[in-house]
């Protein structure tokens, strides 16, 4: 530990600080509060060790002054004359014991020791905390998200096979790890494949294994994700683009819970709970003829549907303090002004919780404020949001009948009178936030009768 020691009497000084020293601790000695003081204000210490009784200024004095700037700081207070009235105040005022003089330095080294002790384990929960605060979770308080929690809660420590629905960067994969984590399985592997990233030939491999030599490049045996998981769980994500030939070795599976390697004879048998993701209508595909139904059937006992962000927008501002708590790296940002979470409420979010949550990131990285505000939203965010926002603000037609394309043509030109009114009239830069080449964007002007000198 980091002591400081403050003691007037000079042998007792020096005897002290030589045997904290060989203990292992850093010791700094004065031989006044008023030294001792300037050493605090200069270094932090994770013990004060002060006499109650010092020329000019009190132990109790040190201990008050010790207390206002860190309350954290441990103070250990010595006194020859000890009484029940100095151990009561000094203990009243923060310190963590006192000491009678003469006092055994094995009655001071068991102090020390708690007190290591209790840093150890206060430094612990505060790793503990900071880890639990930056856990990926699922988060939100609306009906759709209780309906998938409740879902959760009701079949993860079943062996039932669960497929989930949603399209990309709803969380799939959260919940998965949800499913595994609170099941019985949870000390066994979590293994993890995306169908959509691999040919069908690399597919099988990864999946089932090969045997050494079983096609050009092959040179040693390889267990598959099956293999792997055995006794866990597997996740089979993007299951909706397994090819035709593969749903049928893959269905095999699910039924027998057996399969041989690529280039193997022998019959491998696994203890596997499966968990599919498909970010598409199953049901489609199976009208289709891209996907079997009697592979559905077998994916498709407990299914949970986790809606796009767009169908629980009041779950955005928690999704948003949740990430910032997690890549907040620097703790600089304090809030997130009502005006921006508006604005982020309007944004449809094509790329669902995973978009907010890089979006959220480059706000901080980019913000110069304690506040996330408005002028912190990536552009695009805002443009778009905007435009859906003129959309939703469009009332029916009271006419019978209307022209679709000339109330087209009414809404592109309020958006290029918006973009310019947003660029103070500057238009590469109206161009290009309506994603728009600065040719097609003049050609659009002088269409509408906006290309005149008072908007150049």
């Amino acid at each position: 530990m980091k002591i400081l020691l403050i003691e007037d009497e000079k042998i007792t000084r020096v005897t002290l600080r030589d045997t904290l020293k060989k203990k292992g601790h850093t010791v700094t000695a004065c031989e006044t509060g008023k030294e001792g003081l300037e050493k605090i204000e200069e270094s932090k210490y994770d013990l004060i060790l002060t006499d109650l009784r010092l020329p000019t200024m009190s132990g109790i004095d040190i201990l008050k002054r010790v207390k206002e700037r860190d309350p954290a700081t441990f103070v250990i207070v010595m006194t020859a004359y000890g009484t029940i009235q100095n151990a009561v105040e000094a203990l009243k005022l923060g310190a963590y014991d006192y000491l009678t003089k003469p006092f055994s330095y094995d009655e001071l080294f068991i102090l020390l020791e708690k007190i290591h002790d209790y840093n150890a384990i206060l430094k612990e929960n505060i790793q503990l905390k900071k880890a639990l605060s930056k856990t990926r979770t699922i988060i939100g308080t609306s009906n759709e998200i209780k309906m998938v929690l409740e879902t959760v809660d009701t079949v993860a420590d079943g062996d039932y096979t669960v497929l989930i629905y949603g399209e990309t960067g709803t969380g799939k994969e959260l919940i998965t790890n949800e499913l595994h984590k609170r099941s019985s399985r949870k000390d066994k592997p979590l293994v993890k494949i995306n169908c959509a990233a691999l040919s069908e030939t690399l597919l099988e491999s990864e999946l089932f294994g090969h045997e050494k030599g079983a096609y050009t490049g092959a040179v040693k045996t390889r267990k598959g994700r099956f293999e792997l998981a055995d006794g866990g769980t597997i996740f089979l994500d993007e299951v909706d683009d397994i090819p035709l030939s593969m749903q049928v070795k893959l269905l095999h599976v699910l039924q027998e819970r057996e399969f041989e390697r690529v280039g193997g004879t022998t019959t491998i048998s696994v203890d596997v709970r499966v968990i599919a993701a498909a970010k598409t209508d199953l049901g489609q595909k199976i009208e289709e003829g891209s996907f079997r139904s009697d592979l559905y059937y077998r994916l498709n006992v407990v299914p949970i549907h986790l809606p796009p962000l767009r169908e629980h927008k009041e779950d955005i501002l928690l999704l948003v303090e949740h990430f910032i708590r997690i890549h907040d790296m620097r703790g600089k940002i304090e809030s997130i002004s009502p005006d921006c979470v508006e604005e982020l409420m309007r944004y449809d979010w094509p790329g669902n919780i995973r978009e907010l949550e890089n979006s959220i990131q480059q706000m901080i990285a980019l913000s110069k404020n304690e506040t996330l505000d408005i002028s912190d939203i990536p552009q695009k965010i805002k443009t778009r949001s905007s435009s859906a926002f003129e959309l939703r603000q469009w009332k029916d037609p009271n006419e019978e009948s209307v022209s679709l394309e000339n109330s087209l043509q009414k809404f592109e030109q309020k958006m290029l009178t918006w973009a310019l009114k947003k660029t103070s009239k500057n238009k590469s830069q109206a161009a290009k936030i309506l994603q728009l080449s600065r040719s097609t964007f003049r050609s659009k002007l002088m269409k509408y009768g906006l290309e005149d000198d008072e908007l150049s």
